[in-house]
């Protein structure tokens, strides 16, 4: 039997613990390519789905002298729009070959907080439950057997048989994007 992976303790708005969430993920098809996108978290205890909530950078307004060619990175990569932590470092290692080395996330994390600390990179929360729905909506989905709408998408969760074989995807059941029902 395999282990589920991605378990994470969270605070659940439901049972109002901090709590192992497991993230549960859908199949999304963008630009012709297939990927696999955390929709929900899971609650352990209580079983709730919990949205996706994570912090997005902008550019602020005030200006400060940059220490570093990663915090200029940083600044160039906001330039093209708000980008969550993942995204950011996604696009730093990508798209910014001025930097000395690997651009490593504990060192994106510093020069965040000194940016933020300053005013020139604001955070604020972005709810990628509901991004990632908007994407599957024009997708077929099954039947709810509550609403008889083709509303169903799978949920699938992450699991791993072995020590050395690589993590799959197995479907742990459907939600109702319409009325919110979900069976596991």
């Amino acid at each position: 039997m395999g282990n589920v992976r991605g378990l994470k303790n969270r605070l659940c708005p439901r049972c109002s613990a901090l709590t192992p969430h497991r993230t549960l993920y859908s199949r999304v098809t963008a630009e012709g390519k297939r990927r696999w996108t955390g929709l929900f978290w899971a609650c352990e205890k209580c079983h709730s789905l919990n949205h996706v909530i994570l912090p997005s950078y902008n550019l602020g307004t005030a200006s400060v002298a940059l220490p570093s060619p990663l915090a200029v990175a940083i600044v160039r990569a906001l330039e093209q729009g708000p980008l969550d932590f993942n995204e950011l470092v996604a696009d730093l290692r990508r798209t910014q070959p001025p930097l000395p080395g690997h651009v490593f996330k504990t060192a994106v994390a510093l020069t965040l907080e000194f940016l933020k600390g300053h005013g020139v990179v604001v955070e604020r929360p972005k709810d990628c439950t509901e991004e990632t729905l908007e994407a599957l909506r024009p997708r077929r989905f099954g039947v709810c057997p509550l609403e008889s709408k083709r509303t169903f998408v799978s949920l699938y969760v992450q699991k791993q048989d072995g020590a050395a074989s690589q993590p799959r995807f197995v479907s742990i059941g459907a939600y109702c994007t319409s009325c919110a029902y979900h069976l596991e």
